[in-house]
């Protein structure tokens, strides 16, 4: 079976991800004093998590493979996740058998 994902839907699948885990986020950034030290920063529809004692620990690793995990449980048939190209988190869901499936550029007018 060849699954098509026209760009509408892409889009679709994209933006609940992106609410959701913003949704989550918001939640835990709110929790008094921040205990997590979790910071959101908005790029497009994107959003970007760091906190700071959790990096280069395989972290992103685990939560990527929790996810299959659990898609796999419940019988999914398409993943989709998002990174900028070349990054580390490209690589680490590289290393969990996800595969690129098109690439978004987005253009900036150069400073003269």
């Amino acid at each position: 079976m060849t699954l098509v994902l026209d760009k509408n839907l892409a889009h679709r699948i994209e933006q609940s991800e992106v609410d959701a885990l913003s949704s989550r986020l918001s939640a835990i950034q709110g929790i008094s004093g921040n205990p997590m030290d979790v910071q959101i920063e908005k790029f497009g529809n994107a959003a970007s998590v760091t906190i700071p004692d959790l990096r280069n620990k395989g972290v992103h690793q685990a939560l990527i493979d929790k996810r299959l995990q659990q898609a796999a449980f419940q019988a999914c048939d398409l993943a989709v996740g998002q990174a900028k190209y070349a990054s580390i988190s490209q690589n680490n869901m590289e290393r969990a058998g996800l595969q690129i499936a098109y690439t978004k550029a987005i253009w900036v007018q150069r400073e003269s």
